[in-house]
């Protein structure tokens, strides 16, 4: 893995998945009302804006008809694609885009979706375009993304999606992060609002507009798809990192990527305990918590409890909180981890100790798992990252069997 540079701009922690600046595709908030944007073309012509979906501090997300440069193409809108838009802010690191000297950021996040984009839950790619000196990239239009779905139950029966959609949505980005991985790649954010969801067929996707969200769902013919979108904290593998490997013992230096990283409710133990700092005991070595694709197992446990009870799991509003508070499900840190915090010149508190007796997964999800399912949830939540599958692994676990059992 790759040390990443300052102008990384998923460098920065985010502290919440709803904060006005963390920049996701925006597809849980309502239309923007700004009606002038209606009507607004990009690429010549190509795209013809609807409105906006969502907007953050990296860009903003615009609903977009694909009427194609043709002769006479406003007499065929009515068949034009719908897409969505994304168009970069400039970054604060660099002057204005050109082709030739695009922002290194969005550059890579473009370059890795177009290479990912094949797999059947990854958003797909359709177009990029430079327009004024800003970078655009054009994707597939998708009905909602997971946040909105899981708010959606809880408003229409005060209760979560039921649990095989739950674990269907799981099993489809389980499926994507086995495809990232096998590409050497890392997603490193995974989360509801990185997830988009649409309904195979179309009047469903109508349908979800207007009926009882669970009506929908429960009456056995609605397929839910879901796709892993947002590949802006992505990063390539180092050629010393296994990519079946959750946690590297002790990678290259070259491999080493940043801790902060992604959205902190979402990122597991090894990225919260420390920024790498120098060994007193070895002038010129860095102590730091290495990590590897179990970052991302991690981040499917946490997704796929927060379908399952409707909230966040580890909502906290800091980085030791969020600790305190892992350490209160699953019990306390690794000695190794512990002992790094304790070390670190740049900790500055004491590190939190459990409040109480961890409650463990069976005691949080005891009530709607089976002994099969609460092992799989208990493996890819593992403090100890060398305990959680790798996606491979978690791809083919029993636990997925009642998924397929109308299939055999």
């Amino acid at each position: 893995m790759y040390i990443d540079d300052t102008a990384d701009e998923c460098s920065r922690m985010d502290m919440s998945s709803d904060d006005d600046d963390d920049f996701h595709y925006g597809y849980h908030h309502h239309a923007h009302p700004v009606a002038s944007m209606k009507g607004k073309e990009f690429d010549d012509g190509r795209f013809v804006v609807n409105h906006i979906i969502g907007e953050g501090a990296f860009g903003v997300v615009y609903s977009a008809k694909d009427i194609g440069k043709r002769p006479h193409t406003r007499l065929r809108e009515k068949s034009a694609t719908e897409v969505a838009v994304k168009k970069f802010k400039k970054s604060k690191y660099q002057g204005s885009y050109t082709r030739a000297d695009v922002d290194v950021a969005t550059r890579r996040e473009i370059d890795i979706l177009k290479e990912l984009s094949p797999h059947d839950n990854i958003i797909k790619y359709v177009h990029d375009f430079m327009q004024r000196n800003k970078m655009y990239l054009v994707m597939e239009s998708m009905t909602c993304d997971l946040v909105s779905l899981i708010d959606d139950f809880w408003e229409d029966s005060k209760a979560p999606m039921p649990k095989h959609v739950a674990k269907h949505i799981t099993y489809q980005c389980c499926s994507a992060l086995v495809y990232i991985h096998s590409r050497d790649f890392v997603y490193r954010d995974l989360k509801p609002a990185n997830v988009l969801i649409k309904f195979e067929n179309a009047s469903d996707n109508q349908a979800y507009a207007q009926l009882n969200k669970r009506a929908l769902l429960d009456r056995g013919t609605t397929i839910v798809v879901a796709k892993v979108c947002d590949f802006g904290c992505a990063r390539k593998l180092g050629p010393n990192t296994s990519k079946d490997d959750p946690s590297p013992s002790w990678p290259h230096p070259a491999d080493v990527m940043t801790a902060r990283i992604g959205t902190q409710w979402y990122v597991p133990p090894e990225c919260l305990i420390g920024t790498p700092y120098p060994d007193p005991s070895y002038p010129g070595k860095l102590v730091y918590s290495p990590y590897g694709v179990g970052i991302d197992m991690w981040g499917l446990g946490c997704l796929m409890a927060e379908c399952l009870n409707g909230e966040i799991l580890f909502e906290a509003y800091s980085e030791n909180d969020q600790l305190r508070k892992i350490q209160d499900l699953l019990g306390c840190l690794t000695v190794k981890q512990r002992d790094m915090y304790t070390r670190s010149p740049y900790t500055y508190q004491n590190l939190p100790a459990p409040s109480h007796r961890p409650t463990g997964v069976r005691g949080l999800f005891g009530y709607c798992l089976n002994t099969v399912e609460v092992s799989f949830l208990k493996s890819l939540l593992s403090i100890d990252p060398s305990h959680r599958p790798n996606a491979a692994t978690a791809l083919g676990d029993d636990v997925w069997a009642d998924l397929f059992d109308d299939e055999t």
